[in-house]
């Protein structure tokens, strides 16, 4: 975080500003200069944020504020400003101290119009904190306790504070309570609304989803609950060796919450549907789960992409993939050669983007691929002449073609008759050569960007493109 200038406080908090209602200082970080810092003429001043570390003391006038978010190094300065926030109607407080520095007590605090409240608290300092603390009206809390655990000690200063504020619609937690402790808060909290759990990963499973729902005349836990949010519970059962994405991880956290989720998260192939990574030489023998998981995303279009550049494959991976190919629309594969002969041998009946990678190879022979429905390809050529016939050419609209030989460019790009975006790089110093005699027309082109190491004006002499509209060429051949 960029800190602000303590010299720059000190000369705004000389001026005049009568208008000014929100002042948010940022990080004042000053350890030696212990003159405090004091805000006067600001009449008007309803919001203040501050994260102060360090010896200097800043001061506005406390108890005009309604809105405090307050970040700071030292509890007994963190308690004396509280003490004069009288009227605040929203806090954020996160004080900074170390389980060796807390006191025996506080000073009690009383906030008789405070409606929200953010609280990030040692669990040390979480007794303490609550123990003297009153807010009548508060309507949402959230609490943050940094610790291993939520022990009967935090546990108790946190009921009977409840006791002192009973107009709690709204509740956000990020603790570690078991469902038993959870259930026991909540209970508390007859009007609650809304709930945001963020990285309760013991409590929440079924036995506590259950205690949320209505079963037959036993009423749940909150009746008026209609706004559960859950961030953080679970850990993917795919690791990164084996499916790529975080969507992975999402997906798999959706279905571990409790057996209810997972009923309803397997019948919506929309979550299982995003692009897979798939690693045709993983060892580890999880073909099963990539079975189950292509199969909750039918009948939807899928987008996969492939890695194997060895023809040591994981044989389970490859029979799975092979079989859900047909309603595949966006394919991507880094794969040797031998790979892209597999494909060919199958139906590519939805496949409308295709990134075969890079092909490197000497072999004179490739194989074609049947996609009646491909438009976009983007192929990367090493050691040897443009595959001439590897894809149906005159389907694509947008091509990125790149290569260390330009033979057959020309050739390739007279086929391409329905292009209307390419790319087109070449890594050769020899000058382009041009078999192909007849000028030819991308009619439908509007973007082309053109990289030749050598000299491309031959290219231009039988390329006509009367709509283009975009093009781009390497300054240094202008």
């Amino acid at each position: 975080m960029q800190k602000t200038p303590l010299s720059l406080v000190r000369e705004v908090a000389q001026r005049k500003l009568d208008s000014l209602e929100e002042m948010d200082l940022g990080m004042v970080d000053q350890y030696t200069d212990r003159t405090p810092v004091v805000f006067t003429a600001v009449p008007c001043l309803r919001k203040f944020r501050m994260l102060s570390m360090g010896a200097t003391r800043i001061a506005v006038p406390w108890a005009q504020l309604a809105e405090l978010s307050l970040d700071c190094d030292s509890l007994d300065w963190t308690i004396e400003i509280l003490a004069q926030s009288t009227n605040l109607v929203k806090a954020y407080i996160n004080p900074h101290v170390h389980p060796s520095q807390l006191p025996g007590h506080i000073t009690p605090l009383r906030f008789s119009q405070l409606h929200s409240l953010s609280l990030c608290l040692t669990e040390h300092l979480t007794p303490l904190f609550l123990d003297n603390l009153s807010t009548p009206v508060l309507q949402k809390l959230e609490l943050m306790t940094l610790g291993p655990r939520w022990t009967q000690l935090v546990a108790s200063s946190f009921a009977a504070f409840q006791l002192r504020a009973p107009n709690i619609t709204r509740l956000q937690f990020s603790c570690r309570f078991a469902v038993e402790e959870l259930a026991s808060i909540i209970r508390r909290v007859p009007s609650l609304t809304h709930l945001n759990l963020t990285d309760c990963k013991t409590c929440f499973n079924d036995d506590f989803i259950r205690i949320l729902h209505y079963d037959q005349d036993v009423a749940p836990l909150a009746p008026s609950l209609h706004h559960l949010v859950v961030c953080n519970l679970f850990v993917p059962s795919f690791t990164d060796d084996v499916l790529g994405g975080t969507h992975i991880e999402d997906a798999h956290r959706i279905s571990q919450v409790c057996s209810d989720w997972r009923q309803i998260a397997h019948g919506t192939p929309r979550l299982w549907a995003r692009t897979l990574e798939v690693d045709l030489c993983a060892k580890r023998n999880v073909a099963d789960g990539l079975k189950a998981w292509l199969t909750r995303s039918a009948p939807l279009p899928i987008s996969l992409s492939f890695i194997s550049w060895i023809e040591d494959t994981n044989h389970g991976f490859l029979e799975e993939v092979l079989k859900v190919l047909p309603r595949c629309g966006s394919l991507r594969v880094i794969a040797a050669r031998w790979f892209i002969g597999q494909l060919s041998q199958c139906r590519l009946d939805s496949l409308e983007n295709l990134d075969l990678g890079m092909i490197d190879e000497t072999e004179p022979i490739m194989p074609t691929l049947s996609a009646p429905r491909l438009r976009k390809l983007n192929v990367c050529t090493i050691n040897r002449c443009l595959p001439p016939s590897v894809v149906p050419w005159a389907q694509l609209t947008d091509l990125e073609l790149e290569c260390d030989s330009s033979d057959g460019i020309v050739e390739v790009l007279s086929q391409c008759i329905h292009l209307v975006k390419a790319s087109i790089v070449v890594h050769e110093w020899s000058p382009l050569e041009v078999r192909h005699t007849i000028p030819f027309q991308l009619s439908q082109l509007r973007s082309l960007d053109l990289h030749f190491m050598a000299d491309n004006t031959l290219l231009s002499s039988y390329l006509s493109t009367p709509v283009l509209q975009e093009l781009q060429l390497p300054l240094c051949k202008l």
